[in-house]
């Protein structure tokens, strides 16, 4: 399975960076929008490039999902 890494701007504005890296390659991302891919476990980081926004819009769609899922459900209240 695919894996995609994208830098985001920080909320700050600051200037930030990203490192990738596997036994078969490493990247740096220092643009906002920018990431790479990893296709599978034996294959080195694609050089950074622009990330399609829907695609970022997608991922973090399914982070939220991910996330909401994993948080505890209230337990009841008794009666």
């Amino acid at each position: 399975e695919t894996a995609r890494i994208v830098l985001l701007a920080p909320e700050t504005g600051a200037a930030t960076a990203i490192e990738v890296w596997n036994d078969f390659g490493r990247v740096i991302i220092d643009e906002p929008g920018y990431g790479t891919e990893i296709a599978d476990a034996g294959s080195p980081p694609s050089p950074p490039r622009r990330m399609r926004l829907q695609g970022v819009g997608n991922m973090l769609r399914s982070m939220n999902q991910a996330q909401r899922l994993q948080m505890p459900r209230p337990l009841p209240r008794p009666q």
